[in-house]
């Protein structure tokens, strides 16, 4: 087989397979020979008749190869999308053809959702780069992990859709290793531990989170480890890395020893209690042939 170019959005690639491929499924064999196009990808395009084999337009993604195949991808460009690019400015503190990092500021949204439309990390990017809209969505282009709207820290965001299956795939797998500063109010039970516990939602105040004791379907199981940086009289700073990476906020994260020395719930204000700050993102680039690590 060919080693095809890139199928970025709103080009074309020629692959050309051999006697190696013989008795192979096109789309499985297309998704080892082309980069950054799924499964669900190559099935899509097939069934929008942009593939074609030996200059016929391919109806079926289970054809079975000969190994003598000429396959042309069309890869259309993605559809008008429906957010706006806005010129806010980025801290950026590394760019490449493939990835994009961003230091968010606090107070940012890092996609538009309800009641954020606009003013989002998102939208900052799309004015950055306009190509990368319709890169892994259409609502969160490039967005591979997130971080809430009151902590500051990096963000890594995938400008092709072969730097987003390849960063998506990491966090799945959770080999990316995440590291946050947490100022927290009191002093935790030792300089350096490890958090298991469930964590769901409050029974009584739906918006909060709260410690369970037992775990149950509406729980998740989170798992932290935390060193103390330094302390100071009232305060103590944390370096914290989740090791779950769950979906919660990230506050609950900076606060779970305090609300399991107390056994206490989230207070509806917490901002005088914690500041976080995501300083460090370590990954494997592997095939992108380009690594960032900051931390």
């Amino acid at each position: 087989m060919t080693d095809p170019k890139s199928a970025s959005a709103g080009n074309t690639q020629v692959v050309r397979f051999d006697e190696s491929d013989r008795g192979k499924r096109l789309d499985v064999a297309l998704v080892k020979g082309t980069s950054g196009l799924s499964r669900s990808q190559i099935q899509r395009l097939v069934s929008q008749g942009n593939i074609t084999v030996d200059g016929v337009i391919s109806s079926k993604s289970a054809t079975v190869l000969n190994g003598s195949e000429t396959v042309v991808i069309r890869v259309p460009p993605p559809a008008p999308t429906s957010l706006l690019a806005e010129d806010i400015p980025l801290d950026i503190v590394y760019e490449d053809n493939d990835l994009l990092v961003v230091d968010k500021p606090s107070g940012m949204v890092v996609h538009p959702a309800s009641g954020h439309r606009t003013g989002t990390l998102v939208n900052a990017v799309l004015a950055h780069d306009p190509h990368m809209a319709g890169i892994g969505g259409e609502q969160r282009p490039g967005i591979v992990h997130r971080l809430d709207k009151d902590t500051s820290g990096i963000i890594v965001i995938a400008k092709n859709d072969l730097a987003h299956r390849f960063l998506q795939a990491q966090f799945k797998e959770r080999t990316v290793e995440k590291s946050y500063l947490g100022l927290v109010h009191g002093v935790p039970p030792s300089s350096n531990g490890r958090v298991e516990t469930a964590i769901g939602r409050d029974k009584k105040f739906r918006k909060r989170m709260a410690i369970y004791h037992e775990k149950s379907s509406k729980t998740r199981f989170a798992v932290t480890r935390y060193s103390t940086v330094e302390k100071f009289d009232e305060w103590t700073l944390l370096d914290i890395k989740p090791i779950t990476g769950r979906t919660t906020k990230f506050v609950y994260t900076c606060l779970i020893w305090v609300v399991l020395l107390w056994e206490t719930c989230f207070m509806e204000t917490v901002e005088w209690l914690v500041i976080c700050m995501g300083y460090g993102v370590n990954f494997s680039c592997g095939a992108l042939k380009n690594c960032y690590s900051k931390g």
